[in-house]
């Protein structure tokens, strides 16, 4: 059984402005629903090399 699953939303933002609250992660767990928390291992903003945690809940259990 083959299961094909689109999904679309309009975002009634500038590109450049939603393109700067996704990536920035920081805002993860306001978008993607699994995402708990984040915390940075290097100072802000992203850039080659940046690292950080993200905490995510998924069928009952705590991943990071």
């Amino acid at each position: 059984m083959t299961l094909d699953v689109q999904v679309e939303i309009v975002i009634d933002r500038p590109i450049a402005e939603v393109a700067a609250y996704a990536g920035d992660p920081r805002n993860a767990p306001e978008w993607y629903s699994n995402i708990t928390s984040v915390a940075w291992q290097t100072p802000p903003p992203v850039a080659v090399g940046s690292t950080m945690d993200f905490v995510a809940q998924f069928l009952g259990r705590t991943l990071s």
